[in-house]
């Protein structure tokens, strides 16, 4: 399959909180009821194992964005200089460069509109840069206190059950907007907020719940951290009902985006890389919505790579992450990677050219405020087989068997002493390294020692 260097466009589409479960098998291969995903898999490169390398939007996106890691450069709490952009690089080469961050976190207060030509900073309620300053203000005042955060935005969300977000057709509408604009060669970036809480929206039809029922389960996802037996077994089926509700209006809205850019020729010479920046949690591990956690509902994610001109659906095993998108990208649009980039261009699976032993995610942060603490580091290193999850503010190892334990039930960290010292050599090596050169080191040197 020949398609490195044979695109004079490129379009990154992110989307909010998107679990892999909701979208494949167990066996990889996508669901039925899953139209949109089933559609584009006809002409896209599927990847099984694609990994967030953080959890939460904030730690996710610089690897996106910068291919680097999340707790690399002093944290991610907005993008630092020392990150190189991928639009940076784009907008350097003469590419126009587009983006629709349409979150806060992901606003120009946080460094995410470097390197864009154009950058849409609106949502449904105000002006994403202030907001961006409100959630500084908020995260350093109010989030101090975790009961007090909890009890006002299940509040907030009993009383304004709306997104304040651009939902799935605004988006659209803001794409037709740019395509009177968009020239030969560009870069455009999307990011769709349609599966985040709330999970809810005014354009769809709930036949079997009542506003006052999901104002209701809403209170109760928020309040459920305060107090763990608020949520009924009962509840938590009908908040997934409500997560699949917008998953399917997702799919809608993705598939008429398809379409428009079809019928305006913009899939010509064009590559689209279609992820989530991380999933979402139904109390698997005893939490709601996504806290600072590296479980595989948290970090196991969709990942496709479409193009009109590869003959799919071509399903593949290898282990891939964020930091590769960047590397993907100037890949197909024929540039050479650049050293700021830790990542691996997954076109090179095509050449044989392509293989991880491992990939790493983490956090840094407490669960309730965008304050980055080493002190409260995790780091997972995941392989095919095997999840090592290091906490160091409890000082306590995860060892899981992925392949006989996928969700994470049985730590078996006292059955393998020697697997668990090899995962600990790589951990501190990899958080000894500090720059994309030593850990492009760090990864040679440990090559085939983690099964």
């Amino acid at each position: 399959m020949q398609i490195k260097g044979n695109y004079k466009n490129a379009i990154l589409i992110t989307i909010d909180s998107l679990r892999w479960d909701s979208i494949h098998n167990e066996d990889g291969k996508i669901k039925p009821e899953n139209t949109f995903f089933n559609k584009i898999a006809k002409h896209s490169i599927i990847f099984k194992n694609a990994f967030a390398n953080g959890a939460g939007t904030p730690a996710c996106f610089p690897s996106i964005m910068t291919s680097t890691y999340p707790v690399m450069y002093g944290g991610y709490k907005g993008i630092r200089k020392r990150r190189v952009t991928l639009a940076e690089i784009l907008q350097n080469k003469g590419i126009q460069t587009v983006g629709i961050p349409n979150n806060a976190y992901l606003s120009a207060y946080f460094g995410y509109d470097r390197g864009f030509d154009v950058f849409y900073e609106e949502t449904a309620t105000s002006n994403i840069l202030f907001r961006g300053k409100l959630l500084s203000f908020l995260s350093n005042v109010l989030h101090s206190n975790e009961t007090f955060l909890q009890f006002g935005q299940a509040i907030s969300k009993f009383i304004n059950i709306n997104p304040p977000y651009l939902e799935g057709q605004a988006i659209i509408e803001k794409v037709k907007e740019i395509d009177k604009k968009l020239q030969n060669d560009f870069f455009l970036w999307i990011h769709f907020m349609d599966t985040h809480l709330p999970y809810y929206s005014p354009n769809i039809t709930y036949e079997d719940f009542s506003s006052l029922e999901i104002r209701k389960l809403h209170f109760k996802i928020f309040m459920h951290k305060i107090n763990n037996k608020i949520l009924s077994s009962r509840d938590l089926l009908k908040i997934k009902k409500l997560y699949r509700y917008k998953i399917d209006y997702l799919e809608n809205k993705l598939a008429a985006l398809f379409d428009y850019l079809n019928r305006n020729g913009l899939l010509k010479k064009t590559i689209i890389i279609l992820t989530a920046d991380h999933g979402e949690e139904f109390l698997d591990h005893g939490g709601l919505i996504h806290e600072p956690k590296l479980y595989e509902e948290l970090i196991h994610i969709p990942f496709f790579i479409y193009s009109k001109y590869i003959d799919g659906p071509y399903y593949v095993d290898e282990l891939v992450e964020h930091i590769d998108i960047p590397p993907t990208i100037l890949d197909a649009l024929g540039y050479e990677n650049i050293p700021d980039f830790v990542g691996t261009s997954l076109l090179d699976i095509f050449e044989g050219e392509y293989q991880k032993d491992y990939i790493i995610s983490e956090v840094a942060q407490p669960s309730f405020k965008l304050e980055i603490d080493l002190n409260l580091r995790k780091t997972a290193i995941r392989t095919k087989k095997w999840k090592f999850i290091y906490d160091e503010g409890k000082d306590q190892i995860e060892l899981f068997n992925i392949l006989e334990d996928p969700k994470e039930e049985n730590n078996v960290v006292t059955m393998y002493p020697e697997l668990v010292k090899v995962f600990f050599t790589y951990l501190q090596k990899h958080k000894r390294s500090e720059s994309c050169l030593d850990i492009k080191r760090t990864i040679s040197k440990l090559k085939g020692k983690i099964l």
